[in-house]
């Protein structure tokens, strides 16, 4: 028989940080009243440290638990949007929540989460994950109440992307044909799953609770603002198929995406490759770390273009010796 919930979690070469949340989930699961209805699956995609001594040594103590452990070793690294696409039908469960090997989990946080998924029986449950430097709630949903939500057009406002943060009912999973052409090398494989169960059934569950975070080394990562618009193609192409209005003006999905570099990243913005609207603005503000002149400032897009716009357009000098490039 399945189980109530299955947390996936995929990892690669992160065997410290793997231990580190499973270590967290075995005591959480432990002490939870629905300890019988949950089950863990990794997905080790290729990883060359020590993951794989991890995965076994920590199969034996939750098996000792009492609770369920499953694992899948691939031969070699297939990439993260594959790894996250073959994960998708893997568990046997109602709901999967997917759950990144660098993210921590609170305590005491597993009965309240899933005795609201049973009350509602949503199609999927976003809850408040704490992106840092927020330190409290996700902004997004402050003032929310928790309960379903039912209007398609806010889906994407409403829906905190992060994939530690949603879980999916697996009712309508088979029902939507993923084109691995058009997700694989977006870094965002499972939103169509996110957002085709959303309008196949639209209940949106808000548990504007935290029950997550992730970590100190996050603060440290750089995005390409191309992670970005490729989110917002998806999202757009799945409301199109579905033939339901979206509120976003872009669709442009770019492939591969590329690491982060200063340059290209204002480019980007000065030649308008990359359009951030009101609606966009929001939703990714403070998201990305930038450091000129050496400084982790966490900026506003829009003032942030304009200054870059100005110079650009008096000077291309000026902007490239504010980057300090010769």
């Amino acid at each position: 028989m399945g189980k109530f919930l299955i947390i996936s979690i995929p990892t690669y070469n992160r065997a410290d940080k793997l231990s580190r949340i499973l270590s967290l989930f075995l005591q959480e699961i432990i002490k939870s009243q629905f300890k019988d209805e949950i089950g863990i699956f990794i997905s080790n995609n290729g990883s060359t440290d020590n993951t794989m001594s991890a995965i076994i040594s920590f199969d034996e103590k939750f098996t000792r638990a009492g609770i369920q452990f499953e694992y899948e070793n691939k031969n070699k690294n297939i990439g993260m949007d594959l790894n996250y696409l073959n994960m998708i039908h893997a568990p046997n469960a109602k709901y999967i929540w997917f759950f990144s090997d660098d993210d921590v989990l609170f305590e005491n946080r597993i009965d309240g989460l899933m005795t609201s998924i049973k009350k509602h029986m949503p199609s999927v449950c976003n809850f408040s994950f704490i992106q840092k430097p927020y330190d409290s709630c996700n902004f997004r949903y402050k003032g929310l109440n928790e309960g379903i939500y039912t209007d398609v057009k806010e889906y994407p406002t409403l829906v905190t992307t992060k994939i530690s943060s949603c879980i999916l009912s697996t009712k309508h999973l088979g029902g939507y044909v993923i084109d691995d052409e058009v997700v694989v090398g977006t870094c965002w494989a499972y939103i169509p799953y996110i957002f085709s169960n959303l309008l196949e059934d639209n209940k949106l569950l808000i548990y504007p609770y935290p029950v997550a975070s992730s970590d100190d080394d996050h603060l440290q990562l750089r995005y390409d603002p191309i992670v970005f618009t490729n989110l917002y193609g998806l999202i757009e192409s799945i409301y199109k198929k579905y033939n339901r209005e979206c509120d976003f003006k872009q669709s442009k999905i770019i492939k591969p995406v590329p690491m982060f570099t200063d340059i290209n990243f204002l480019i980007k913005f000065i030649t308008d490759e990359v359009v951030l609207d009101d609606t966009h603005v929001e939703m990714i503000k403070k998201r990305i770390m930038l450091n000129l002149l050496d400084y982790k400032l966490w900026l506003d897009f829009r003032m942030y273009k304009n200054i870059l716009k100005l110079l650009f357009f008096t000077s291309r000098l000026k902007v490239f010796n504010v980057l300090g490039i010769k």
